[in-house]
């Protein structure tokens, strides 16, 4: 499985955190959890659509693009046999000036493609879907988005701010900091995350932090234990383990026990991540 990371082009930075492509074979009908990151993503399987265990208990294959709001749970995936992806991780807030509808309305659901995004956007993402190669899918997408950002505007600036200091705090800070540092209001603040975001601020703090707390975890899983909790903003073993238990379904330890999934790790992990630059005509054009 070959994962490739871009950095996006400048003019992107307030609605794109990165660009990335997956490419590979799968021999076994095994699954992997792909963990909520505080990230938006669209997902474009350009071949071998990947089957996805629901909270039914059902299997469904996936359709072709589909959007993943920022997401308070663990998917559980198994790719298909071969397979050519490409995706943009978008910015907590960056998603919302591309779709049809506020943020809350798509947060922790998986949604096709056509039903979630502007009629511009989706446009794209069909191209993108019938491009000749996973090159020029993501050279498609790449550009689509460029022209696309010159004619929407990005979330606020404060709820933009405050996002970047619950990222930057790994999600410890409190509510009362958001309304210092940004000069919001709480209920302001409480109205726009739902709409640019999906969740309250609270919410997506817990997301982050979590976030933090698993790439730690899965780096080094020999430390998982009450100071690591402490560490990464958990009153103790018991809350830590609570909501580890909430967005996965594992325990800590038993988690971190077991031989995860490339898809996991190149989810989680920034050590696994290749990184390339955006294409050089590309930051260019609008930026």
């Amino acid at each position: 499985m070959q994962y490739l990371e871009i950095a996006p082009a400048p003019c992107l930075t307030p609605f794109v955190a990165a660009f990335w492509t997956l490419r590979g074979t799968s021999e076994e009908p095994s699954y992997d959890l792909v963990l909520p990151d505080g990230h938006a993503e669209l997902v474009v399987h350009r071949t071998g659509r990947f089957l996805e265990w629901q909270q039914s208990g059902e299997i469904a294959e996936q359709p072709t693009a589909l959007v993943a709001g920022v997401m308070e749970r663990a998917i559980a995936l198994s790719p298909a046999r071969r397979f050519e992806t490409v995706g943009v991780r978008f910015t907590a807030h960056g998603l919302a000036p591309l779709c049809r509808y506020t943020q809350s309305a798509l947060s922790s659901r998986l949604t096709p493609a056509g039903d979630a995004l502007s009629p511009g956007f989706a446009q794209i993402v069909d191209d993108v879907a019938q491009a000749d190669s996973l090159e020029e899918s993501l050279a498609i997408l790449q550009m689509g988005l460029v022209r696309l950002s010159d004619r929407v505007a990005p979330a606020p600036n404060r709820v933009a701010a405050a996002v970047r200091l619950i990222d930057r705090t790994g999600g410890t800070i409190s509510m009362d900091g958001l309304v210092h540092h940004t000069g919001a209001t709480s209920r302001w603040l409480e109205r726009q995350f739902q709409a640019f975001v999906g969740m309250p601020p609270k919410r997506y703090a817990r997301v982050v932090r979590f976030h933090r707390a698993v790439s730690a975890l899965v780096s080094a899983p020999e430390t998982a234990g009450a100071a690591f909790a402490v560490h990464h903003g958990y009153y103790d073993q018991a809350h830590f383990t609570g909501e580890f238990k909430a967005f996965t379904g594992w325990a800590p330890r038993a988690f971190a026990s077991q031989k995860l999934g490339e898809l996991t790790r190149h989810f989680v992990s920034d050590s696994s991540k290749t990184r390339a630059r955006a294409p050089r005509d590309t930051a260019r054009v609008g930026g």
